[in-house]
């Protein structure tokens, strides 16, 4: 499992417990917040290769306009399709 499912899976069943599952035991809170600061690394680093897509995009854009480097054919629109999903919210996040 991933570090980011980890994460995922950790903090999912701390908000369900948080909002009244009776299945589930309150995680120690050393727990919750190891899973927190994962949370946080793991959206940072997000933040940064989304970042990072972003001037690829336009880099290929640019280069393709101007007549330079020769990307594959729609690897803009790839990219941009990424970022889009990326962007995405999520069934039952807030917004």
């Amino acid at each position: 499992m991933s570090k980011a499912s980890e994460t995922l899976l950790a903090l999912a069943n701390f908000n369900s417990w948080r909002r009244g599952d009776e299945t589930l035991e309150m995680p120690p809170p050393e727990e919750i917040g190891a899973a927190i600061d994962d949370a946080v690394n793991l959206l940072r680093r997000y933040d940064e290769m989304e970042r990072r897509l972003v001037r690829i995009a336009h880099h290929i854009e640019d280069s393709n306009y101007y007549g330079g480097f020769a990307a594959p054919r729609g690897a803009a629109k790839v990219l941009h399709e990424v970022l889009a999903l990326a962007n995405t919210p999520t069934e039952g996040t807030r917004q």
